[in-house]
């Protein structure tokens, strides 16, 4: 879960994320619940714990090799390998919206459809 907390240094509000523990799948009304809690909570000056020394977002992805990426793949397992091979090319706020929009929105949307790579087109506008 990502809240949008005041930066100690410039007072400016900046997404900082909370992992929930949960699978993507299946669990939309506890996180839903567990964010309403720590937006609560933060309120009153109370966060959700960090991760622990070492963990990053990183860990609470599933891994894709390189070498296991083929034509066949489910586009929800590729678009979540994309987001983490490119990471270190945005700004962490840019990671940090991605990061919401593909594991919340498109990753389970994709993955509930079972969509192969091969399967995808291209639209020209």
């Amino acid at each position: 879960m990502v809240l949008s907390l005041p930066d100690s240094v410039t007072g400016k509000k900046k997404p900082v994320w909370f992992p929930t523990g949960l699978k993507v799948k299946g669990n939309k009304t506890q996180a839903n619940k567990m964010l309403q809690k720590a937006r609560r909570e933060a309120t009153k000056g109370i966060l959700p714990p960090r991760p622990k020394a070492g963990k990053s977002d990183q860990d609470y992805l599933p891994v894709v090799a390189a070498g296991d990426l083929r034509s066949s793949m489910l586009f929800s397992q590729y678009i979540l390998y994309w987001l983490q091979a490119n990471r270190t090319t945005w700004e962490e706020t840019t990671y940090a919206a991605y990061y919401g929009v593909i594991v919340h929105v498109i990753a389970p949307y994709f993955e509930e459809r079972l969509v192969p790579l091969d399967k995808l087109i291209t639209m020209n506008t």
